[in-house]
C-alpha cells in the first residue's frame, strides 16, 4: 500500500542528505545538481527508499529505508499535511465483532440502515408499482415493521410525484446513483469526502438533485428544527458536488416519517457554507457530521 506520509519523510531526507554530503556548504552550489536524478523505489517490506544518482559521475547514493520509529512518527504527523473531513455517517471500517453492543442494539440505527438498503435497491424507472413490490419483499427484514408500513404509506405518496423528483424522472437522460461517493480537495491541506444517499444527474440540462434519506421520527411541527439540524451536512454535500461537477445542484432531505422532500434553496446552502468554511477544521467536521444516535 502506498504510504504518502512515509514517502514524504523520505523526500525530506533527500534535502537533509544534500546538506550533509558537503562538509563545506559553500561548494554545494558548485555541484552539478542538474545531473542528479532522484527516484523512489520500494524495498521488500514495501517501504519507500529514495535513490539519488549523479548521472555525470556515475555515483550512486542510497538513503537508508525508514526505521520503525520514523515510520510511526510519519504516520502520526500525516494529518498535519492533509485533513480528511467526512460529513457522512458511515459504519466504521472495523470488524462487526468490535462494534459496541449499544450501537448494534440501537433500533433507530437498525431501522435507518434498513431504509437505506431499500432505497439502494429502488428502481426509479420502475415506478411506484415496482417500489411497492420491493417494499413488500423487504418488509419482513425490517426491525420495526409496524413503523415501516406507516412511513411507507406516507412516503409512497410523494416519492415519485414530488415536483423536483418528477422533473428528473421525466427525462430519459437522467442517471441515478445510490450511495454515491465523492472526494473534493478544498485546498492543499483539506479534503472533503463522503457518501451521498441518492443522486440524480441530467447532464443535458446541467442539473443535479441530491437526496439524503432521513428516518427520524419527526412531526410536522418540528420541520424547521429538523431542516436546521441537517443544513450543515447538506451544505457540505451541495458545495462539494457543485465544485466537482460544475452543475446546477439542488439538495434536500427526504423524510420517511413526513413522507416528503424538504429542499434547501441555493441561497440558503451558499450562506451556510460561507459560515462553515470560516470554522477551524475540527469544528467544521463536528458541524457537518450528524449525530448517529438521532437516526441515519
Amino acid at each position: 500500500m502506498f504510504r504518502f506520509d512515509a514517502c514524504l519523510l523520505v523526500i525530506l531526507k533527500f534535502f537533509s542528505f544534500r546538506q550533509q554530503f558537503f562538509c563545506d556548504k559553500r561548494h554545494a552550489n558548485d555541484f552539478p545538481w542538474k545531473n542528479v536524478r532522484a527516484r523512489l523505489q520500494f524495498d521488500e517490506a514495501h517501504l519507500p527508499v529514495l535513490v539519488i544518482q549523479n548521472l555525470a559521475e556515475s555515483f550512486v547514493h542510497e538513503i537508508e529505508p525508514l526505521t520503525a520509529r520514523e515510520l510511526k512518527r510519519a504516520a502520526k504527523r500525516g494529518s498535519e499535511f492533509v485533513r480528511k473531513i467526512t460529513p457522512s455517517t458511515l459504519d466504521p471500517e472495523v470488524p462487526a465483532e468490535v462494534w459496541t453492543r449499544s450501537r448494534l442494539d440501537n433500533l433507530a440505527t437498525l431501522y435507518g440502515r434498513w431504509w437505506h438498503k431499500f432505497f439502494q435497491r429502488l428502481d426509479w424507472k420502475g415506478g411506484i408499482n415496482s417500489a411497492q413490490k420491493l417494499f413488500e419483499k423487504e418488509l419482513p427484514l425490517s426491525p420495526d415493521a409496524k413503523v415501516a408500513v406507516k412511513d411507507w404509506n406516507a412516503t409512497r405518496e410523494n416519492l415519485f410525484s414530488d415536483a423536483s423528483i418528477a422533473r428528473f424522472l421525466a427525462s430519459n437522460e437522467t442517471l441515478f446513483h445510490a450511495e454515491f461517493p465523492f472526494s473534493w480537495h478544498r485546498n492543499e491541506r483539506s479534503v472533503l469526502e463522503g457518501l451521498i444517499d441518492s443522486i440524480m444527474i441530467n447532464r443535458i440540462f446541467g442539473q443535479c438533485l441530491l437526496l439524503d434519506w432521513k428516518t427520524n421520527d419527526v412531526s410536522p411541527s418540528d420541520i424547521e428544527i429538523f431542516r436546521e439540524s441537517y443544513r450543515p451536512q447538506l451544505a457540505a454535500y451541495w458545495k462539494a458536488v457543485t465544485e466537482i461537477t460544475d452543475l446546477e445542484v439542488e439538495a434536500g432531505l427526504f423524510s420517511t416519517a413526513l413522507g416528503r422532500l424538504l429542499l434547501y434553496s441555493a441561497e440558503e446552502l451558499q450562506m451556510e457554507w460561507r459560515r462553515l468554511e470560516q470554522l477551524p477544521p475540527a469544528e467544521l467536521e463536528n458541524e457537518i457530521r450528524p449525530d448517529p444516535a438521532s437516526g441515519v
